[in-house]
């Protein structure tokens, strides 16, 4: 996937602050303004970007036009990290994925 896809995809999650997109990807800034729009992501980053995007698809289908902010929200049972932040890696993000389905159908997490 091209670097340039980020921004793309940034604008499509409807997340509230870039910075959010930093944390959920584990990138900063300086990383994100010196990427090349046609120069090809690390793997570990279109994986990333991969799997915030699975989410933000499921905190949509719970929350509706609020999941996006639901991702960017600091979460108790998340260490006080805000989904998408503490989606960083697979773990984290079946973690986030199965509090969504326990919110969804009233469950335990």
């Amino acid at each position: 996937m091209r670097a340039g896809a980020v921004d793309e995809w940034f604008k499509a999650s409807r997340l509230p602050r870039k910075k959010d997109l930093q944390l959920a990807l584990s990138l900063n800034a300086s990383m994100l303004s010196r990427a090349h729009a046609e120069k090809p992501l690390d793997p570990v980053v279109t994986e990333r970007m991969f799997r915030q995007a699975d989410l933000l698809v499921r905190a949509t289908e719970v929350f509706g036009e609020d999941g996006p902010t639901w991702m960017a929200a600091p979460h108790p049972l998340l260490d006080g990290k805000a989904p998408a932040e503490f989606a960083t890696n697979e773990f984290g993000g079946e973690k986030v994925r199965s509090i969504l389905n326990a919110i969804e159908h009233g469950g335990v997490v």
